[in-house]
This record gives structure tokens, sequence and C-alpha cells, in this order.
């Protein structure tokens, strides 16, 4: 798959998130103060990291998923069709 692929397949989910308002996005991902972790999640990361073998930037993207209730995470980053701590991963460009 092309960059050109993952841009316009990333797009489109990102817009269908918004158009449904199903969509939540982390500090980590964006960059913007959608949720912002204190100290409790950076601890709750570093056990997930010690739990899962997830990096540790990995788990404060889960941290922040489950802190905001959300039940599927979309990335190429974690393993497809596993669940952390009830957030199911899901890759956006699946082969």
């Amino acid at each position: 798959m092309t960059a050109g692929d993952k841009h316009s397949r990333a797009r489109a989910l990102v817009e269908e998130l918004r158009d449904t308002r199903q969509g939540c996005l982390s500090v980590q991902v964006l960059q913007e103060h959608v949720h912002s972790p204190g100290v409790t999640d950076v601890r709750a990361a570093i056990d997930i990291r010690r739990r899962t073998g997830a990096s540790f930037w990995d788990a404060m993207i889960l941290r922040s998923a489950q802190e905001l209730g959300c039940q599927i995470l979309h990335t190429e980053d974690l393993d497809a069709g596993q669940e952390y701590d009830g957030v199911e991963v899901r890759n956006p460009f699946p082969a």
C-alpha cells in the first residue's frame, strides 16, 4: 500500500468517525488537548507497557482510549485484533 493510499484511507476513516461522532483523539496522537494525561495515566501506561510489551507511547495512547471510553483503536502500530483492557485494536490499512 502506498503512502497516498494510506492517506486516503486515513482521511476517510477520520471523516467517518467525525460524521458519526464516534471518534476520540488522544494528545499523543494529534497534540490536541482532547485528553490531557495526568500522573495516574502515566502510571497506568507504565503498567500497560509492563503487562503487554507495548511501547510506552503506544501504552499512553491505549490509556487515553480507555479514559475516553473508546472501544476501538485504529492503528497500524499494535497487533490488529488484540484487545488491551477493553480496547480492541484495528488496523485501518489491512493488506
